[in-house]
């Protein structure tokens, strides 16, 4: 009687920078999966070493981007998906910045406008759940308390009400509801 060791979710952390996949000229190209030293995994398309294509990154953090890279940048139309938050940010991509798209919480409250590397920016427009929407900008003001940090305010232009309680419509950005963090690289 033999046994063979099993591996196990935890062992997978342990990796090593192991890669499976394809090569062309002694570098990652084609399909391929490779698992980082901190824990997160990348598996997709590559060329020359780099993601390049469909792919999923799935972080240390448990965040997972869904969507096209270029040359090892999340590039073009993606999705991350942030379950410890319950939201997702969908759209599109440049250089690894969410650019334009939506903010998609988890009560199906939705933002659509512009980002950039600190969050939502300029001109935007919430949906909520009850069928109400409110347009408005964001601005990017420095925190009075912490000169490295910046908070991402929302100040409405304009409401198209619906058929719904004053007390459901108060939630321009939601209370408790922040911008969402930046998205690591």
């Amino acid at each position: 009687l033999h046994s063979f060791p099993t591996r196990r979710s935890s062992d997978l952390a342990k990796r090593r920078h192991e890669y499976q996949g394809q090569y062309q000229f002694g570098k990652k190209s084609g399909v391929g999966k490779h698992w980082y030293g901190d824990g997160g995994y990348y598996h997709g398309m590559w060329m020359n070493d780099k993601a390049h294509g469909m792919g999923t990154y799935t972080y240390p953090s448990g965040d997972k981007f869904s969507g096209n890279w270029v040359e090892g940048q999340r590039h073009g139309m993606g999705a991350y998906v942030v379950p410890s938050q319950k939201y997702q940010l969908v759209g599109e991509w440049e250089n690894g910045q969410h650019k334009r798209g939506q903010w998609l919480m988890d009560d199906g409250t939705v933002y659509e406008g512009t980002f950039n590397e600190q969050g939502p920016v300029d001109a935007g427009t919430f949906s909520f759940p009850n069928g109400g929407c409110e347009r408005g900008s964001f601005a990017q003001e420095p925190d009075m308390e912490d000169e490295e940090k910046t908070n991402c305010v929302w100040t409405s232009s304009d409401q198209s009400i619906a058929a719904a309680p004053a007390a459901d419509m108060s939630r321009a950005l939601p209370a408790g509801k922040s911008a969402p963090p930046k998205v690591p690289m």
